[in-house]
């Protein structure tokens, strides 16, 4: 194993930076959920470089991230602002600019994301700091959530992996110590 790169972000007092999306070969955006800013990360061996996305819109706690290259949209979860469970469903545009939608009134401490279909988000939401954890769908075209049944409620569901293939979720249970695997419910 080699360390490839040091990106040192102690400049911008983060004390959460928390998950990490490709964007292509040479950028990266991580969410500082503290700070409630997104940073676009220029890869160089040299000189790595970043900067906060300058968005008019606030993003309560961003978490999760999810880019999707076709569209230059990056979905963003929220965990909430002010130790508040008011986190919500979002998307970057980048097309022209950049503008942030909220997609949803949902709101939780939300925390990992993934694109099940072209029309179907799953995010995962905390509820509460004990085990009352749920897995969501969100259809992006008529905007019905759905809470999926996994059977228990998850005690601290974080960034999850979700396999198209074989259609099974990798959930992470952060206050128990597990990792559940779970079959995506129809």
């Amino acid at each position: 194993r080699q360390q490839v790169m040091d990106i040192d972000f102690s400049s911008e007092k983060t004390l959460f930076l928390n998950d990490v999306a490709v964007k292509d070969a040479h950028t990266l955006f991580v969410s500082a959920t503290d700070l409630g800013k997104i940073f676009q990360v220029r890869l160089s061996p040299v000189k790595p470089h970043f900067q906060a996305l300058a968005l008019k819109e606030e993003i309560r706690g961003p978490n999760g991230l999810l880019y999707q290259p076709a569209t230059k949209s990056l979905f963003v979860v929220g965990f909430g602002k002010d130790n508040q469970p008011n986190g919500q469903v979002g998307v970057v545009y980048m097309q022209r600019g950049v503008s942030y939608e909220i997609l949803s009134d949902v709101q939780g401490l939300l925390d990992g994301v993934a694109l099940v279909s072209h029309s179907q988000l799953l995010f995962s939401d905390w509820v509460a700091f004990e085990k009352k954890g749920e897995l969501k769908s969100f259809n992006l075209k008529t905007k019905e959530i759905k809470t999926l049944d996994l059977g228990d409620k998850i005690a601290g569901p974080a960034d999850f992996y979700y396999q198209p293939s074989s259609r099974k979720i990798w959930i992470p249970e952060m206050m128990a110590g597990k990792i559940l695997i779970e079959d995506l419910p129809q």
